[in-house]
């Protein structure tokens, strides 16, 4: 039997939650705790899309910190602090589009693996 339409609408939708910062986190992780008895597709997809935030979330919050400090302290110069927050300005492009790839799949009906977490996932 394939996968229900409805579970693969909610598969796509959590993967898009990081379009929204921590909203989208708290609403994936009440998709996967609503749904992780009910849809096996809609819960690997919640814990790939949980996890995959909650990275990117740490490396873009810890690099903006980092990025901030180091100018306010006089370490990195104009030209360097614009230079790292166009790197930032790229890695939320990728991040974007790699989630927007994940929710496609989703609605394809295929379960997917993010690069590396997925991986990482799969052995916890």
């Amino acid at each position: 039997m394939g996968v229900e339409r409805w579970e693969r609408g909610w598969a796509a939708v959590v993967h898009l939650g990081i379009l929204f910062s921590w909203v989208g986190m708290v609403g994936t992780l009440v998709v996967l705790l609503w749904q992780r008895d009910h849809s096996a597709f809609v819960a690997d997809h919640a814990k790939q899309a949980l996890a995959y935030q909650l990275a990117v979330f740490c490396v873009l919050y810890l690099s903006s910190l980092a990025l901030a400090g180091s100018l306010a302290t006089g370490l990195v110069g104009l030209e360097r602090f614009l230079g790292s927050a166009s790197i930032l300005g790229l890695m939320v492009v990728v991040t974007t589009a790699v989630a927007m790839w994940a929710s496609v799949t989703a609605l394809k009906g295929v379960r997917c693996r993010y690069p590396v977490i997925g991986r990482l996932l799969q052995r916890v």
